[in-house]
């Protein structure tokens, strides 16, 4: 049996080429358009989330008077995550040292020792690509220590790590955050259901 090529065939007139070549540019469009409709829907319920996340996260890191402004890049070293876990849980989670603040009164008092001495620290030539390495460390420590502490909560994480939320990748931290409301959410909705049982059970026995 012959193969019949979808463009065109050796027995199309030149009319039904035309026809033929109109129908494919046409689906082409068509099937670009819908492409273009889905992807304003996906980025528009992207920004859904992240506003309904950030706010979420604020109201339980109102107990310890801290707040996010972007969800993307608060989350970044990982202090914000911590909180925010240790908030939902109650627990008290380990931390690497605040790298920045460290860093600012290094800086602080190297602009001293300048001031008097009128020379500068040795090392400060190659200081800045070292600090960044180890502001970027730290930073990964961090967020290594929330995601292993989830992961002992039997948390299923499913292709998140450590520098997909340091780098501030929107999809993945949409999920991460989406996956935490779910375990402390739930979590919360069992323990209400238990204390109500068990005040229920209590009354039954008056």
């Amino acid at each position: 049996m012959a193969s019949v090529c979808p463009i065109q065939d050796p027995l199309d007139s030149p009319q039904e080429l035309k026809q033929r070549m109109k129908y494919l540019f046409q689906a082409e469009s068509e099937h670009r358009a819908h492409l273009v409709t889905l992807m304003c829907c996906m980025d528009e319920r992207d920004r859904v989330q992240k506003k309904t996340f950030t706010k979420w996260i604020n109201q339980h890191l109102l107990k310890v008077r801290k707040h996010i402004n972007d969800l993307y890049e608060d989350l970044r070293d990982g202090h914000n995550l911590i909180s925010l876990l240790e908030v939902l849980s109650g627990d008290t989670l380990p931390r690497e040292r605040d790298f920045l603040k460290t860093l600012r009164l290094v800086s602080g008092t190297e602009a001293c020792a300048v001031e008097q001495h009128g020379d500068t620290v040795d090392g400060d030539d190659d200081k800045g690509p070292r600090e960044r390495g180890r502001m970027r460390f730290h930073r990964l420590q961090n967020v290594q220590i929330a995601l292993d502490y989830l992961k002992r909560r039997q948390v299923k994480l499913v292709n998140i790590r450590n520098d997909d939320i340091t780098d501030g990748n929107p999809k993945l931290t949409l999920g991460l955050i989406w996956t935490i409301i779910l375990h402390f959410q739930v979590n919360l909705v069992f323990v209400k259901i238990n204390d109500q049982c068990s005040r229920n059970t209590g009354m039954l026995w008056d």
